[in-house]
């Protein structure tokens, strides 16, 4: 129905105008669609009996002993089980036909990955390790096939997360088995949009690579490992412990370093060649403003980011502004957005896409985009939501939580659009844009509250503390925030 509403919409501009003496050129706006943090948990509620029997299955039967199992989707406080992944790849299908390609900003494992594994297998990962690689091996065979299964005629892009490995959370390993397994799975999925060879390469050593955007003249996707950039990085916190695997040691920032040469590198090679680049990552940069809401804005180690690579990022967005297009990222698994600034103008715009686990208690979901070829820039996005409280499970079970367009009167998702916006909803007359906004942080979950909305305002919009500081302190008169040095910020072990 909303896609005949545009159609008709578009005849009736159309009709007018020329019959106004107008000559029209009608753009014609190419979907795809956003989809990240599955987060996929294939040991939920299975018995070590039933894990047996999963397990001396071929991989490409996993899907059918899973569907025998008839179990409910996952509920809020939990990653997503097979049912849940499975309805939301069938319902982005469904909702999303004419896409042209799929983006997936990480996190395809669920937390707690090695600590799970080790409660149902036969032996645990200390004792037997390449049993735990090889599980861990065909659970992402499983997640291509499913991927495949859906959407077999376009390429799917996709990046790691901050749990995607054999080691622990944080602790990814540059030119890893896991990441040169990852590239060979995932190769198919690309549908030639990659030349084999540099992928795999560049895959293996960064969990990197970049790709022409199908039907898009003139942008270019570059897809990042931001996971080396993160704070969290390979941090003592984390740290693999006792039970031991995989090889895992910290090579400290050099992946970090390595990857943001090779990040520009790419941008002055699209500069060259005239492309406009999209860029694909995980964690994004900015502030965690959760943590800051938790802390009142006075948290100085809310950085994403280590001082390092915040730094050297805003240099590189700074320099390749005219090259940079959009930027996309997971990780949070709230509906938001990131602004990088630099002496107070938005340079570009990171779209943070809701997450399909509802683990921290939000509802989950995916966004589909719709791409204005004649202007270049993404023009709208709809955003799809499942309800855990009712009934219905299957495709039915998703709606449309809200449209871009119609609830923030967005016409394009730019950096100096989004930055107006914020500006307006932290203002007394944006109210309205404010209360959608604290609405759908959360995709309907919970509403944010009116006390707390100044913090994520600011997080929105500044990159760095100093700069958030000074915001919330003229959004919020008479709030004392702290200033001082970025740090390492501790995030609980579970996300």
């Amino acid at each position: 129905m909303k896609a005949l509403r545009l159609s008709f919409t578009r005849c009736l501009m159309f009709c007018v105008l020329c019959g106004a003496g107008f000559t029209v050129n009608l753009s014609y706006a190419d979907t795809f669609l956003a989809i990240t943090d599955i987060h996929f948990n294939p040991l939920h509620g299975l018995t070590k009996a039933q894990f047996q029997q999963l397990t001396e299955k071929p991989t490409r039967q996993w899907g059918d002993y899973f569907e025998s199992l008839a179990q409910a989707p996952s509920q809020p406080g939990e990653d997503s089980n097979y049912a849940l992944m499975a309805t939301a790849l069938d319902a982005a299908k469904r909702k999303a036909p004419e896409a042209s390609f799929v983006l997936y900003m990480g996190d395809f494992l669920a937390h707690d990955w090695q600590a799970s594994y080790d409660k149902v297998a036969r032996k645990s990962l200390r004792d037997d390790p390449e049993a735990y690689q090889e599980f861990t091996k065909n659970v992402l065979k499983m997640l291509a096939l499913e991927f495949q299964k859906r959407f077999s005629d376009i390429p799917i892009f996709a990046t790691l997360g901050n749990d995607d490995a054999f080691c622990a959370d944080y602790w990814i390993q540059p030119s890893s088995e896991f990441n040169r397994h990852f590239a060979e799975i995932w190769l198919p999925l690309l549908k030639g949009t990659v030349e084999p060879k540099p992928f795999t390469e560049s895959f293996h050593q960064f969990g990197a690579f970049t790709a022409e955007v199908p039907g898009l003249r003139g942008q270019r996707l570059v897809v990042v490992n931001s996971v080396y950039w993160s704070s969290s990085y390979c941090d003592d916190y984390f740290k693999p412990d006792s039970r031991g695997c995989c090889q895992c040691e910290n090579p400290g920032p050099l992946p970090g370093r390595k990857q943001i040469a090779w990040l520009e590198q790419e941008l002055d090679l699209a500069k060259r060649e005239n492309k406009r680049v999209w860029l694909v990552m995980h964690v994004p940069p900015g502030l965690d403003s959760y943590a800051e809401q938790k802390a009142g804005g006075k948290c100085l180690t809310a950085s994403m980011w280590t001082p390092e690579f915040t730094t050297r990022y805003l240099e590189i967005v700074s320099k390749y502004e005219s090259v940079l297009q959009v930027g996309f990222a997971g990780h949070t698994h709230m509906d938001d957005f990131r602004v990088t600034m630099h002496e107070g103008r938005p340079l570009l715009v990171h779209k943070l896409v809701p997450a399909v686990s509802p683990i921290f208690k939000n509802r989950p979901a995916f966004q589909i985009f719709q791409w204005d070829s004649a202007r270049r820039v993404v023009q709208n996005w709809q955003t799809y939501q499942f309800d855990p409280a009712q009934p219905e499970v299957g495709v039915s079970a998703w709606s449309e939580e809200y449209d871009a367009r119609e609830a923030y009167a967005l016409e394009e998702m730019t950096a100096a659009s989004v930055a107006t916006l914020i500006e307006k909803a932290a203002q007394p007359t944006g109210t309205e844009i404010a209360r959608a906004y604290a609405q759908f942080y959360s995709v309907s979950a919970s509403e944010l509250a009116e006390k707390d909305l100044p913090v994520y305002f600011s997080a929105v919009l500044n990159p760095l503390y100093s700069d958030f500081a000074a915001r919330l302190t003229k959004l919020k008169p008479g709030t004392t925030v702290q200033r001082g040095p970025q740090g390492q910020m501790r995030r609980p072990k579970n996300q």
